[in-house]
Protein backbone atom coordinates (compact mmCIF):
# COMPACT_ATOMS: atom_id res chain seq x y z
CA UNK A 1 0.00 0.00 0.00
CA UNK A 2 3.21 2.20 0.00
CA UNK A 3 2.89 5.70 -2.19
CA UNK A 4 5.02 5.55 -5.58
CA UNK A 5 7.95 8.43 -5.34
CA UNK A 6 5.09 10.13 -8.34
CA UNK A 7 2.18 9.97 -5.66
CA UNK A 8 4.54 10.92 -2.50
CA UNK A 9 5.77 14.09 -4.64
CA UNK A 10 2.18 14.89 -5.34
CA UNK A 11 1.25 14.88 -1.81
CA UNK A 12 3.98 16.97 -0.58
CA UNK A 13 4.67 20.89 -1.93
CA UNK A 14 8.65 19.87 -2.57
CA UNK A 15 9.83 16.19 -3.21
CA UNK A 16 9.45 14.41 -0.22
CA UNK A 17 13.05 13.14 0.82
CA UNK A 18 12.24 14.63 4.52
CA UNK A 19 12.06 10.96 6.99
CA UNK A 20 8.84 12.50 8.23
CA UNK A 21 6.98 12.57 5.19
CA UNK A 22 3.85 10.22 4.47
CA UNK A 23 4.67 6.59 3.05
CA UNK A 24 1.37 5.61 2.61
CA UNK A 25 -2.06 7.28 1.66
CA UNK A 26 -3.82 9.29 3.73
CA UNK A 27 -6.59 7.43 5.77
CA UNK A 28 -4.72 4.05 6.03
CA UNK A 29 -3.39 5.07 9.41
CA UNK A 30 -5.03 3.68 12.59
CA UNK A 31 -4.57 4.99 16.21
CA UNK A 32 -6.06 3.16 19.45
CA UNK A 33 -6.71 5.35 22.25
CA UNK A 34 -6.45 3.43 25.89
CA UNK A 35 -10.11 2.93 26.01
CA UNK A 36 -9.41 1.08 22.62
CA UNK A 37 -6.41 -0.62 23.73
CA UNK A 38 -8.65 -2.06 27.07
CA UNK A 39 -10.63 -3.23 24.74
CA UNK A 40 -8.46 -5.18 22.75
CA UNK A 41 -7.03 -6.67 25.96
CA UNK A 42 -3.49 -5.13 25.19
CA UNK A 43 -1.96 -4.71 28.34
CA UNK A 44 1.58 -3.75 27.03
CA UNK A 45 2.42 -2.19 23.99
CA UNK A 46 4.39 -3.40 21.45
CA UNK A 47 7.75 -2.59 20.10
CA UNK A 48 8.06 0.80 18.13
CA UNK A 49 8.52 -0.42 14.45
CA UNK A 50 7.17 -4.31 15.05
CA UNK A 51 4.78 -5.91 13.00
CA UNK A 52 2.11 -7.32 13.99
CA UNK A 53 -1.63 -8.75 12.41
CA UNK A 54 -4.80 -6.81 12.24
CA UNK A 55 -7.99 -8.53 11.53
CA UNK A 56 -11.41 -5.97 11.16
CA UNK A 57 -14.60 -6.53 10.28
CA UNK A 58 -16.05 -3.33 8.15
CA UNK A 59 -18.84 -2.24 7.18
CA UNK A 60 -19.28 0.00 3.87
CA UNK A 61 -20.31 3.26 4.87
CA UNK A 62 -19.72 4.95 0.51
CA UNK A 63 -19.64 3.98 -2.40
CA UNK A 64 -18.96 6.59 -5.62
CA UNK A 65 -17.41 6.61 -8.79
CA UNK A 66 -17.09 9.57 -10.69
CA UNK A 67 -15.44 10.47 -14.33
CA UNK A 68 -14.30 13.96 -15.99
CA UNK A 69 -12.07 14.94 -18.38
CA UNK A 70 -9.57 14.30 -16.04
CA UNK A 71 -10.15 10.42 -15.58
CA UNK A 72 -12.06 7.96 -13.59
CA UNK A 73 -11.76 7.74 -9.43
CA UNK A 74 -12.98 5.21 -7.40
CA UNK A 75 -13.95 5.91 -3.83
CA UNK A 76 -14.99 3.43 -0.72
CA UNK A 77 -15.39 4.31 2.60
CA UNK A 78 -14.95 1.53 5.74
CA UNK A 79 -16.05 1.57 9.09
CA UNK A 80 -14.26 -0.48 11.04
CA UNK A 81 -16.81 -2.75 13.74
CA UNK A 82 -14.99 -4.85 14.89
CA UNK A 83 -10.80 -5.91 15.37
CA UNK A 84 -8.44 -8.27 16.23
CA UNK A 85 -4.83 -6.93 17.26
CA UNK A 86 -1.17 -8.99 18.05
CA UNK A 87 -0.71 -12.77 17.97
CA UNK A 88 -3.69 -14.75 16.05
CA UNK A 89 -5.69 -16.84 18.64
CA UNK A 90 -7.75 -19.86 17.90
CA UNK A 91 -10.45 -17.88 19.23
CA UNK A 92 -10.14 -14.60 17.58
CA UNK A 93 -12.54 -15.78 14.83
CA UNK A 94 -15.01 -16.73 17.37
CA UNK A 95 -14.74 -13.39 19.27
CA UNK A 96 -15.07 -11.43 16.17
CA UNK A 97 -18.07 -13.58 13.94
CA UNK A 98 -19.69 -15.64 16.72
CA UNK A 99 -19.67 -19.59 16.55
Amino acid sequence: MKMPAREKDECCAAPCESPDAPRYPWGLSLSLDNDSLEKLGLTELPALGAETMLVARVKVTSVSSNESEHGASKNVSLQITAMALGKQRKETAALMFGG
